[in-house]
């Protein structure tokens, strides 16, 4: 009976190991209807990339050879015969030829939205191509603005929007902040005015940009603007935005503009990116209807902005909105609250006056008029986030960007909602607030930001122009401000290295009229100049027009702004992914995480510092499935 009962077992086992190899097979996706209970519970990987160095950045810096996806996840990590004996019959073998594997790349604060009209608007719609004004002084530019819109209207008819630009260098001549024509000392009342578009179209809804973030519109585009988004934009950088996305173009138009963008964006190694997602209404109805179709090219975290725009009381608006933090999808979920541009209102006013030399403190008065102390408590920018953080909502976001006292209302705010009794300090250390920019930062702020919990995020270009700025316009010995990462580092403080623009280059009039962000950034076409630039010693900033007029000058890194590669590769991968509060999805490639990540052509370990500048990505796997690959690979 025995023996018997050992050769039933035997068979069996033969028996069940048969059918288990054919029901490993995969099948294709036409058959899928007809598949046997053992073909659905193959466990064969669908991916193996293999032959390669795998950088884990786990939290031991792991490598290996080979790596096995099933579906979206990482399965096991290994040698290369190790991975290659999982393969079945239909598991796709990529050969990586010794080759670099980082994680995909988070880029915790860009705009694909804003870009993306930049790069493809004008071939999605053609009244979204600007009409742009050259000249090389002001009155110059005013008499080819009125030509260019009066040829504008006589091509697409005076119904249609019109939208017209000066060089962004010339932003300064523009009335943006002063549309009610008062006059202010030391504003020249010979400036681009709302008046002048009044004058020119007074039937035509024109708008005039200058950069990313100076615009005004006539009260023809006014009107329109208040009848299709219930409010009028009050700021001059939400007025491109929501005319773009929340009056010219519908959910589907949208959808094909942004997603162009952000493939962009895959290209180039990014899989995952931080935004403002409810800019407006038809922003966030693509993204909605993109993740519900599975088409997202991107995985999208959005902050929640609107508390400032639809409600006439933002506190009141927090108080009732809810908490949704982290709720959302594989490819669209949501991180916080907070409005981007918080201490734009104050521009110059949030520098320590120790700083600022006279030169600067005129320059500043010269350009932004008379403002009140930096960042009021009665302000509405304040109250509202006050709110917010009162009712337990994670501020995210909030830009700090005019200078260091930004950080010291920050740290005001979150003592208010402290002592108050509504918050405790462990709760806002545990959301992790984040902080857009802090271009400037004094020595004795950094143990305050590790007290309680801030993160931030720092773009190359920021930091070539502090350098600049600090060089040229502050008082000596006060460079040591420029985003002092190493400090940060040494504190334990996390970050993200990101880079708040578009990553490709524009064509010659769009970097001229319309690329504010990163015109002082030489380095395009590459996200890793982004995250090399960190650890350079010197770096180069563009001055002057790009074209034949164009000249770089070369900025020093002191060892207070330097860190090193693994630091600066975690501040677009791990400590990125914390930041988005995906830290158990992405960041790191182990098993159970999502399958993104990046084949380089060199080896970002071990080439000398200087060449990371010029690290190429050569493939983009996004959710293990090959979402860009380079001709060359």
């Amino acid at each position: 009976m025995r023996t018997c009962g050992t050769k039933g077992t035997l068979y069996l086992l033969i028996l069940f190991s048969f059918l288990t190899w054919v029901g490993a097979v995969p099948v294709s996706r036409a058959q899928s209807r007809e598949m046997s209970v053992l073909e659905k519970v193959a466990v064969y990987p669908t991916l193996i990339v293999h032959n390669g160095k795998i950088a884990t950045m786990d939290n031991n810096l792991t490598n290996y050879q080979a790596m096995a996806i099933r579906g979206d996840q990482i399965w096991t990590l290994g040698t290369n015969r190790e991975i290659r004996e999982l393969a079945g019959p239909q598991t796709q073998m990529i050969d990586l030829k010794g080759r670099t594997v980082v994680p995909g790349l988070i880029d915790a604060h860009t705009h694909p939205h804003l870009w993306g009209w930049w790069h493809y608007g004008g071939q999605v719609l053609p009244q979204l191509e600007p009409a742009y004004a050259h000249g090389k002084d002001l009155e110059e530019v005013r008499r080819n603005l009125e030509l260019v819109i009066q040829q504008r209207i006589q091509k697409q008819g005076k119904d249609q929007w019109v939208i017209a630009s000066i060089p962004f260098r010339m932003s300064g001549e523009m009335q943006t902040f002063f549309q009610d024509g008062r006059s202010y000392p030391g504003v020249d009342p010979a400036r681009i005015r709302k008046a002048d578009l009044d004058r020119i179209a007074p039937d035509t809804p024109v708008v005039i940009i200058s950069g990313c973030c100076r615009s005004f519109a006539n009260n023809k585009a006014r009107q329109l603007m208040v009848e299709k988004l219930g409010y009028e934009p009050n700021s001059s950088v939400r007025i491109p935005y929501d005319l773009v996305w929340g009056v010219i173009l519908n959910t589907a138009e949208a959808a094909d503009l942004v997603s162009r963008e952000m493939q962009d964006f895959v290209n180039y190694g990014v899989t995952t990116v931080g935004t403002h997602g409810e800019v407006n209404t038809e922003v966030f109805k693509a993204w909605n209807m993109m993740d519900r179709q599975g088409k997202m090219p991107q995985r999208v975290a959005w902050s929640h902005e609107s508390g400032f725009y639809g409600s006439k009381d933002p506190v009141e608006y927090y108080r009732l909105l809810g908490n949704f933090l982290g709720q959302g999808s594989d490819f669209l979920w949501n991180v916080g609250v907070g409005y981007e541009a918080w201490d734009n209102d104050s521009a110059g006013n949030c520098l320590s006056d120790i700083a600022k030399t006279e030169e600067l403190q005129n320059q500043i008065q010269r350009s932004w008029g008379p403002f009140p102390d930096c960042i009021p408590s009665d302000l509405m920018h304040y109250q509202g986030h006050l709110a917010a953080a009162k009712v337990g909502l994670r501020l995210f976001g909030l830009h700090a960007l005019t200078g260091d006292k930004v950080m010291d209302r920050a740290f005001a705010l979150a003592e208010e909602a402290i002592q108050d009794g509504s918050r405790t300090l462990e709760d806002i250390r545990e959301q992790k607030w984040l902080f857009d920019h802090a271009p400037l930062i004094r020595p004795e702020q950094i143990p305050l930001m590790k007290k309680y919990g801030f993160v931030f995020d720092f773009q190359g270009s920021r930091l070539a122009l502090g350098l600049y700025n600090a060089q040229n316009f502050y008082k000596p010995g006060y460079s040591s401000w420029v985003t002092p990462l190493k400090s940060l580092v040494d504190a334990g403080i996390h970050f993200n290295i990101g880079t708040d623009v578009g990553i490709s280059r524009l064509s010659d009039n769009q970097e001229n009229f319309l690329n504010s962000l990163s015109a002082s950034f030489p380095y395009r076409d590459s996200i890793w100049p982004w995250i090399g630039v960190w650890v350079q010693e010197e770096t180069e900033i563009a001055l002057g027009e790009f074209g034949s007029g164009r000249r770089t000058e070369k900025v020093r890194l002191g060892p207070e702004q330097r860190i090193d590669r693994i630091s600066a590769l975690r501040g677009m991968t791990t400590w990125s992914a914390e930041i988005l509060l995906r830290e158990d999805r992405l960041g790191s490639l182990e098993p159970g995480k999502l399958a993104d990540f990046v084949v380089i052509d060199k080896d970002y370990f071990t080439i000398p510092e200087p060449e990371l500048m010029n690290i190429k990505t050569l493939m983009t796997v996004l959710g293990g499935k090959i979402a860009y690959q380079a001709p060359n690979f």
